[in-house]
This record gives structure tokens, sequence and C-alpha cells, in this order.
């Protein structure tokens, strides 16, 4: 059993080495482009590297995207500007930590969305706007946003984003101590997430249900929730939101006064956090 179980952790991280290989190699190669073209070209290629970066690595450092869209205004390619700004938007509310920074971008660039053609642009711009006027408890204002998500979003029959506006209601509604709109908005969207298999999604909406049973003191129901979308989280390495699904847990095991529960939850939250890409959040 020894030698099968290290071929196959070989094996795995050969696999993980080699998706590293190709993503940097990607990377390079879009930098040479953009170094070779000019203008539209140019713009395409930085757009291509910007999203990389956004959704392939940990997004570290938000300076391309910035080009980006400095660029993409620079050309009346609006489309590509308030997409890359919602990326830029997603890095300081997730990434840095830092909501109010995320407002300034909204506030500073929304001016430009009469011009962008694209309603699923639309939605992501919003959505990231709504989730950090969330995080500054400015709940009205966001709940007005989530509903400016559900309308691009309906105009395009896109369940991913119906189904992340009202995951973002219910969320709000719950902070507000709205339990019946939270508990009714939270499993419509369970509904969407589900009809289109969206299982990161899904489990984002369980946490925040597993929440919602929390406030009232539903413990048995929390944990529940909880402890499935942990195992699946687990199960697929996605590190993201274990810390928060981890720190909740320990919330829910001090109200009943285990307080070694708590501890145990709490030092599972600090070594989930350090794979997580929300680091700066947690730590």
């Amino acid at each position: 059993m020894k030698p099968l179980l290290s071929l196959l952790i070989l094996l795995v991280s050969f696999s993980v080495f080699a998706q590293e290989v190709d993503l940097e190699k990607n990377i390079q190669s879009l930098k040479t482009k953009i170094q070779q073209s000019e203008k539209g070209e140019k713009l395409k290629w930085m757009d291509s590297l910007s999203n990389s970066i956004a959704f392939d690595t940990s997004f570290e450092n938000d300076s391309i995207v910035l080009a980006t869209r400095n660029y993409a205004i620079e050309l009346d390619s609006f489309d590509i500007a308030i997409h890359q700004t919602a990326n830029l938007i997603y890095f300081q509310n997730n990434i840095k930590g830092a909501p109010q920074k995320g407002k300034e971008l909204y506030l500073q660039n929304r001016k430009y969305l009469p011009k962008v053609n694209n309603n699923i642009v639309k939605c992501k711009f919003y959505y990231d706007a709504a989730s950090g006027l969330f995080y500054l408890s400015e709940f009205e204002e966001s709940l007005q946003l989530f509903d400016s998500v559900y309308y691009w979003a309906e105009q395009e029959n896109n369940s991913k984003y119906i189904g992340r506006s009202k995951l973002g209601k219910g969320q709000v509604f719950t902070d507000m101590g709205d339990f019946g709109n939270a508990s009714i908005t939270l499993q419509d969207a369970i509904r969407y997430f589900q009809k289109i298999k969206d299982t990161s999604s899904l489990n984002d909406t369980r946490n925040s249900l597993a929440i919602l049973y929390s406030k009232n003191r539903f413990y048995k129901e929390a944990k529940a929730e909880r402890d499935e979308i942990i195992k699946q989280s687990l199960a697929t390495e996605n590190y993201d939101n274990l810390p928060s699904f981890y720190y909740n847990a320990a919330g829910d095991e001090k109200n009943i006064g285990n307080r070694k529960g708590q501890i145990d939850y709490l030092n599972l939250a600090l070594e989930s956090s350090r794979k997580s890409r929300f680091i700066a959040l947690f730590l």
C-alpha cells in the first residue's frame, strides 16, 4: 500500500506542477503578445492577461488589471473597462480586505455604465460593488445594487447571476435581522445554483443558511449544513471559504458552551486560511 500511496502523491504533485508551468507559459506568452501589438489587438491581449491573473492565479497584484482598465477607457472599450474595474473591486473587497476602496472604485466608474453593451459585465460590476457595500454594512444601498444584478441577469436569463443576486440579498437580510426574507431568498438561490450545478456558489449559500440558523439558535441544523459544505470543500481542495466556515462553526460551539470545540474550529480556521487566496481577510 505504501508504494502505491507514494506513487499517487507523486502523480498528483506532478499534475499540479504541470498546471503551474502551463499557466506561467501562458502568462509569458500573453506578455510577449502585448509588447508586440498596438491599440485594439494590444488591449485584447491585456484583457486576456488580466483575466488570467484575476481568475487563474492568487491575484496578489492588481497593477496589470489597473493598466488594462485605464487603456480600455483610453480606447473607449467600456465593456472591457468595466469588467476589469469589477475585477479591481473584487481585489479590494476580497483579496486586500479593503471594501472602502472597492466602493470608491464603484463610485468613480459607474458613470461609464451607459456605454456598456454587455449585460453580464454590468452584472459582475454591480455584484462586486454590492458585496463591498454589504461588507461596509451599507445595507439599503447593497440591496439596491443586488436588485440591479437581478435585473440585468434576467435580461439574459443568466441563472448564475440571478442566483448570486439572491444569495447577496439573503446575506443582507440576515444581517438586517429580516430572517423571514433571508430564508426565502437563500432557498431561492439554492434552487438556481442546483439547476446549473454550481457547487461553489451552492456551498456559499448553504453556509449563509447555516449562519441564519445559528442566529435563530437552530445549532443542530446549522451544524448539519456546515459539516456537509466543509466535507465538500476539503474533497475538492477549495480552501478559499473554509476559514469562514470553520470560524462560524467556532462561534456556534462558543454559543452552546463547548470551549474545546470552539478552539478546535478556530485552529482549523487559522490552518485553512494559510491556503486561501483571501488570507488578508483572515490573518
